[in-house]
């Protein structure tokens, strides 16, 4: 018994309906499902994707999670995690939490995406090469949109305004917006 077939090249028709026949019905039956309920919107945890870099090189954070939000809203997403060696096995007594609390609800992507950074703890810890991402639960943030940019002006160790070169040190910075 043939459970699927796949065609090469599709089947002649003898009576075939006219093409603009087919389009017309395609798209009432969409309204009317649209109109009716049936059509539902895609879970706003389906908006986001994820990818983590264990190592990102020198003068970069390590265990990066880079959040990609793919909606026009922001979301503030409840994450959990499950750390993987590197043969993608779970390690069950590792322990993920967050630095900006990705994991509690408490960081919120704006459209484009955000950042976390994960902290791996408890027996095997050092063998965490990879996770497993899910959404358990994603809010919608409203805020209002700003539309200044910051002005950063590059401080020194005496909290002294200097001027930053290329290949010099990084220093701190103090960040103001024109509105204050």
């Amino acid at each position: 018994m043939l459970l699927t077939s796949t065609a090469t090249r599709p089947r002649r028709r003898l009576h075939a309906e006219p093409a603009s026949f087919k389009a017309i019905a395609g798209f009432l039956a969409t309204l009317l499902l649209a109109g009716c309920g049936l059509i539902a919107r895609p879970h706003l945890a389906a908006t986001l994707r994820f990818e983590f870099a264990a190592t990102t090189g020198d003068g970069y954070m390590n265990q990066l999670l880079t959040i990609y939000n793919d909606s026009t809203q922001m979301l503030a997403p409840t994450l959990q995690f499950t750390a993987l060696d590197a043969t993608r096995s779970p390690l069950p007594a590792v322990k993920v939490t967050t630095v900006y609390g990705s994991d509690q609800g408490n960081l919120v992507v704006p459209p484009g995406g955000g950042v976390d950074v994960l902290i791996f703890t408890g027996e095997g810890a050092q063998f965490a090469e990879d996770v497993v991402v899910t959404a358990l639960t994603t809010e919608t943030i409203e805020a209002p949109a700003v539309h200044v940019e910051p002005v950063v002006t590059p401080v020194d160790e005496s909290a002294a305004c200097s001027t930053a070169t290329a290949g010099s040190p990084p220093c701190r910075c103090a960040m103001t917006t024109a509105n204050k």
